[in-house]
């Protein structure tokens, strides 16, 4: 796309960023034509993670409903802002290891590739997040999916490191690792803040 053209619609480009997704997880070659690498599409793929909020914080309430009635505004309130925490945080980190490993060819395409894909594995864990009002049964059929859809999440990262940064092995595992690292360190660090504030 050029930087001239009119943007497309939001629902037209997550359309593409869903087949691109399925394109990218089938190894077929032509994954990147799903995504727009350029700077205007860097800047829009955080819309992405935007709309992906309120699904995230959907499935944190359906869980803080069932689980943890009494600690709902830690919860609620936590998960918001690691969310929003780590969305900005990851790209950072991804960042300042692309240097020194020399990945910044394709530092843009990754990082558009993550926010989409976070956009719709939220809204998948909040459907399945529903399971849950349906007592211990349906929290295990919750738990399940969620495990599902963190093994996908994974595999996706990995995928997106070694067709976007680089296909040796040992960089792209790196940016996985650095993905749940930052997540954990997100959750602890927003969790931390809410607790002393609600105080």
């Amino acid at each position: 796309m050029r930087e001239d053209e009119a943007a497309p619609s939001l629902s037209r480009e997550a359309s593409h960023a869903a087949w691109g997704l399925m394109a990218l997880v089938r190894h077929q070659p032509d994954w990147i034509l799903g995504f727009d690498p350029s700077a205007r599409g860097f800047v829009r793929s955080f819309l992405a993670q935007l709309v992906a909020l309120p699904f995230y914080l959907f499935t944190a309430a359906m869980i803080a409903r069932t689980q943890t009635p009494g600690g709902g505004f830690v919860t609620l309130w936590g998960s918001g802002l690691s969310d929003v925490m780590d969305a900005i945080a990851y790209p950072l980190v991804v960042a300042a290891f692309s240097r020194p490993l020399k990945l910044g060819g394709g530092f843009s395409a990754f990082i558009v590739v993550i926010n989409w894909a976070s956009l719709f594995l939220n809204v998948l864990l909040a459907l399945a997040s529903l399971a849950a009002v349906f007592g211990r049964e349906g929290y295990a059929v919750f738990s399940t999916a969620a495990v599902v859809l963190f093994g996908l999440s994974l595999f996706i990262t990995w995928r997106a490191a070694r067709e976007a940064l680089t296909p040796e092995l040992a960089p792209a595992l790196l940016m996985v690792v650095l993905s749940v690292a930052v997540g954990v360190l997100c959750d602890q660090a927003s969790g931390d803040l809410v607790r002393l504030f609600a105080r």
